[in-house]
């Protein structure tokens, strides 16, 4: 009984973990600890990030020990915004309003791909130079815009048609060698089931 009452607990654990994690998922900002007392979290102001969309760098800083939000650290601190491994921008910081410990900094990204974050001044009496790059398990990297264009392909450059057509030709392709499976396996059950039938009009010995 008590393995049984164990086990009805289940669905109720494994529903609260969801529910906690849920809005982690939908975060998808990077959390990390800054000097040893400062938590940094990171990622876009807008999400999904998408290309030649105004958008801007997400900051919300709070202290480890006591969870609160640190304020006027658009005096103090600043940011760079490079594209991969490319040249970085250097964008002020500006306090979101109504929210204290947030900042923000408006840019659009250009290009779809991975963007490095890197904050670099004083947070209070810290020295800080701390780098955030998009990625899997930090923040999202930036999208291209034609995953959420309706209709696709509506006022395209000719670069990003290209990538249409290819992206249509390789899922043609992977239509037909599924209708080729497709086909292949109908036959390999129609022989089977031929050498079923044969197999048992046979004559026994």
């Amino acid at each position: 009984m008590q393995a049984f009452g164990r086990l009805a607990l289940l669905p109720a654990i494994l529903a609260a973990l969801l529910a906690a994690l849920l809005p982690l998922a939908a975060l998808a900002h990077e959390q990390r600890t800054v000097a040893g007392k400062y938590q940094f979290v990171v990622g876009w102001t807008k999400e999904p990030a998408i290309v030649n969309q105004l958008n801007g760098v997400d900051l919300k800083v709070t202290t480890v020990d006591t969870k609160q939000p640190v304020t006027g650290l658009d005096q103090t601190l600043k940011v760079q915004v490079a594209f991969g491994g490319g040249q970085p921008q250097e964008f002020a910081l500006h306090p979101v309003f109504g929210q204290d410990g947030s900042y923000t900094a408006d840019l659009i990204p250009t290009r779809a791909g991975d963007y490095v974050f890197t904050f670099s001044g004083k947070v209070q009496d810290a020295d800080v130079n701390e780098k955030f790059e998009s990625g899997p398990g930090r923040f999202n990297s930036v999208d291209d815009a034609i995953a959420y264009q309706v209709p696709p392909g509506s006022a395209l450059d000719a670069q990003t048609q290209q990538r249409l057509a290819d992206a249509q030709a390789a899922a043609q392709g992977a239509r037909q060698t599924a209708t080729y499976g497709l086909a292949l396996g109908a036959l390999g059950i129609v022989v089977g089931a031929i050498g079923v039938v044969l197999g048992l009009l046979r004559p026994k010995v």
